[in-house]
């Protein structure tokens, strides 16, 4: 498709992905290429990634070099706009699997903010953990032309933490924001109900929010999202974003998030993991 052409179809994208330095890069290319392989669509991967953590540059930079011909499963090649890159099976003529910028931002109340689709080098990176209310980093990701979605997770909403969730979700400019949005993850399983901030207005984007384990990679877009509109696989990122500027475009929830003994035995896990590093 040319760098101009789009069509409506639906774009299916995991809301939550990181790029932990436990994956293997290979079976997170199989992966997602088998992902939207049974999708038969673009799959966007919207990363969050950590402070100090710049793994989208480096693929970048390997997409701009000779390192992708070495790559036995996928390449990765540059889209004509610098947040987003395109990950190609070996031999394929065009993406179907969009890797996209931005990050995942804690809040002075430790509220996890993210910033989807944000310039890799813009201001938005330059943001630390800790230093600025939740209200303060929604503003300034809404004023970059990224979408500010504020991700549930496990324990994260409870006490003054979730009181200031849904103070923002009940503020009346920001439910006038199409790029502000709810996040849910595929770890919220029983017994966690549906969270009334859910009910209240913004649209939710669903995400796989993998942890930081072997395997893991598994789980891409396994739990996800889904719209339906314009696309253009030369502006992956750009097409996304115009499309939730329209309020009225729903969105819907795709996949299934993780039977609860999977989450009790991988939240275990990564507990006891950081305990013993720590």
């Amino acid at each position: 498709m040319s760098p101009d052409a789009s069509e409506m179809v639906t774009i299916h994208g995991d809301a939550h992905v990181h790029l932990h330095p436990e994956f293997d890069p290979e079976r997170f290319c199989a992966a997602a290429l088998a992902r939207a392989d049974r999708l038969d669509g673009p799959l966007l991967l919207l990363l969050a990634e950590c402070a100090g953590i710049d793994a989208f540059g480096a693929l970048r930079a390997r997409a701009a070099g000779s390192a992708t011909s070495g790559d036995p499963v996928g390449a990765v090649r540059a889209t004509a706009e610098t947040r987003s890159l395109g990950l190609l099976r070996r031999g394929a003529a065009a993406a179907r699997v969009f890797l996209v910028a931005g990050r995942q931002i804690v809040s002075r109340e430790g509220i996890e903010v993210l910033a989807l689709g944000t310039e890799p080098e813009g201001p938005l990176t330059r943001l630390g953990d800790r230093e600025h209310p939740a209200r303060e980093l929604v503003r300034r990701i809404l004023a970059e032309g990224a979408a500010a979605v504020l991700p549930w997770g496990v324990g994260k909403w409870l006490g003054s933490r979730g009181r200031e969730v849904a103070r923002l979700v009940a503020d009346p400019v920001l439910r006038c924001e199409p790029r502000f949005l709810l996040g849910d993850i595929a770890a919220r399983c029983w017994p966690w109900p549906q969270p009334a901030a859910f009910r209240a207005g913004p649209r939710v984007l669903a995400g796989s929010d993998p942890l930081p384990r072997a395997g893991a990679e598994d789980d891409l877009a396994r739990y996800r999202f889904a719209l339906r509109a314009c696309f253009d696989s030369a502006r992956p990122a750009a097409s996304l974003l115009a499309a939730l500027d329209d309020p009225r475009c729903p969105v819907a929830v795709e996949g299934r998030r993780e039977r609860p003994w999977q989450t009790l035995t991988r939240q275990l896990g990564y507990r006891l993991r950081r305990r013993g590093a720590a």
